[in-house]
């Protein structure tokens, strides 16, 4: 079985703290990272060997990029919700997302979340 390809989202401490989890993961691939402080994501790029990093989701769902498997988002909370409806509604097979997925004062948001694909398409978990 391929390994999955995973873009992480968020390229800070806690980011990095995630990255490195995966990376001993025999079955991952850190395909991407995506972080708005191009120098953050390019050094942490080169550090590991991943090949691409973006500026912003869109920016990486945009490209000629393969789509991955996975989106792991570790950004502060207030961009959460945003950057999970953009991932289902790209289509990405799993989006893992750090706690909490939701804040006040849309608790409800989770269920709206995961209306946005076919049963079984989205399988959000929250770190």
């Amino acid at each position: 079985m391929a390994p999955w390809r995973v873009a992480l989202v968020g390229g800070g401490r806690m980011g990095q703290n995630y990255l490195e989890t995966y990376l001993g993961f025999p079955d991952v691939d850190i395909v991407a990272v995506v972080d708005p402080n191009s120098d953050r994501a390019a050094a942490v790029c080169a550090r590991h060997s991943i090949p691409h990093h973006f500026p912003s989701l869109e920016a990486m769902l945009g490209s000629t990029m393969d789509k991955p498997d996975c989106v792991s988002i570790v950004t502060p909370g207030k961009y959460f919700r945003e950057l999970v409806l953009a991932a289902a509604a790209a289509g990405i097979a799993a989006v893992q997302c750090e706690k909490p997925l939701v804040t006040p004062p849309e608790p409800p948001a989770f269920l709206r979340l995961t209306g946005l694909c076919p049963p079984g398409r989205l399988r959000p978990a929250a770190g």
